[in-house]
């Protein structure tokens, strides 16, 4: 079992074992600063469906910078690091935003290479605007015994 407690910027951590599992889930607030985008008005209706995927997309991506840049401070309050991450777990509330998610998240986490994943699910129920949340699995190194 692992005692709940609050990390940086909406994150929520549970420690069980030296590992830590960290979780950005999608708020209100977070979802409503990011977006919706305005879509550019006029034009076909082919042009503005277009418009209206990139404002998705770009709200998409802003909410995964918001929680990517809220990492760090929630890992060192679970007394982890960005270099101690074994797995992310991307949850996305549509996968036509994962071409431009799969860009961001590669600049974002260069320094991390931990293993990954990528689910569609209806995050739109959990809070309004919500595109994106994470899973983050964090232990450290094993210690040597020699």
């Amino acid at each position: 079992g692992g005692g709940g407690g609050g990390g940086g910027g909406g994150w929520a951590h549970a420690a069980s074992a030296g590992i830590c599992r960290l979780v950005f889930p999608p708020s209100s607030a977070a979802a409503a600063a990011s977006g919706p985008f305005a879509a550019e008005a006029g034009g076909t209706a082919e042009g503005r469906a277009e418009a209206e995927a990139r404002a998705e997309a770009e709200a998409a991506v802003a909410q995964l910078r918001a929680a990517v840049a809220a990492l760090p401070a929630a890992l060192s309050a679970a007394g982890r690091s960005l270099s101690e991450v074994l797995y992310v777990r991307l949850y996305v509330s549509d996968l036509a935003h994962y071409r431009a998610l799969n860009v961001a998240y590669a600049s974002l986490m260069r320094s991390t290479p931990a293993a990954r994943a990528c689910v569609q699910l209806p995050l739109h129920e959990a809070a309004a605007g919500a595109r994106v949340a994470l899973e983050v699995l964090a232990a450290a190194p094993p210690k040597r015994l020699l």
